[in-house]
C-alpha cells in the first residue's frame, strides 16, 4: 500500500486531495494548522 502526506488537508484543495488518494486505497495522513474539526470531519468520512 502507498502512503500520502498531504498538508493543508484541512482546507482549500487538501481535503479534496485526501478523500481522492483515500478513495484510490492509499494510506492517507493528514496536517493542518489550525481547523481540527475539519480534520476530524475527513477522519470520519
Amino acid at each position: 500500500m502507498r502512503a500520502i502526506l498531504v498538508t493543508g488537508g484541512s482546507s482549500g484543495i487538501g481535503p479534496a486531495t485526501a478523500r481522492l488518494a483515500a478513495a484510490e486505497g492509499r494510506e492517507v495522513f493528514l496536517t493542518y494548522a489550525s481547523n481540527a474539526a475539519a480534520a476530524d470531519d475527513f477522519h470520519g468520512s
